[in-house]
């Protein structure tokens, strides 16, 4: 449903994991881990102009089978492909 890839970080932000210090405390286990660190920060800076949750989901729509022009179609597009594709187990709504 997605002609690209997509950077985690952006993914992420997507589902409203907006910091930076908040991906990297949830990706890196061990802040020691230099590498890791490393591997992360190529993504964060890649996903540097990504800074919203709304940012995100249009970065996404944008990569979509089905391009709309309007930004809020996008928008829901895009959560739609998160909700459906990605994690069809995880309620999305703020009462589920």
């Amino acid at each position: 449903m997605v002609r690209d890839e997509i950077p985690i970080v952006i993914l992420l932000r997507a589902l409203n994991i907006i910091g930076d210090k908040q991906i990297q405390d949830l990706i890196i286990y061990d802040s020691t881990d230099t590498d890791m660190v490393d591997l992360l920060r190529a993504s964060l800076e890649e996903a540097e102009t990504i800074r919203t949750q709304e940012d995100a989901l249009d970065y996404i729509a944008k990569k979509g089978a089905q391009f709309a022009h309007n930004r809020e179609v996008r928008m829901r597009y895009a959560m739609t492909l998160l909700e459906d594709q990605f994690l069809p187990h995880v309620s999305t709504s703020a009462d589920g």
